[in-house]
């Protein structure tokens, strides 16, 4: 499916190389783990994302919802 390596290869490929200052690379890690349609593997961080002050506050937004995603995915904590 498209959650699985070859869609995120798809979706990597669709949204273009990770740039390289921090506030533009939270920015697309956002891209990457909340596409349209949803994948249902990670909450919806969008608007949290373009709330946030600086981007400290958003590379924090991503890791975090990096981390909940990799914790629903193994079963340690299940997000829905």
């Amino acid at each position: 499916g498209k959650s699985d390596v070859d869609g995120m290869r798809e979706r990597m490929n669709s949204i273009g190389p990770m740039p390289d200052t921090v506030g533009e690379r939270a920015i697309w890690v956002g891209a990457l783990i909340n596409p349209i349609p949803p994948l249902g593997v990670c909450l919806e961080i969008r608007p949290a994302m373009l709330a946030c002050k600086n981007d400290h506050q958003r590379m924090q937004l991503a890791i975090a919802a990096i981390q909940s995603s990799i914790d629903h995915l193994s079963g340690k904590r299940r997000l829905f």
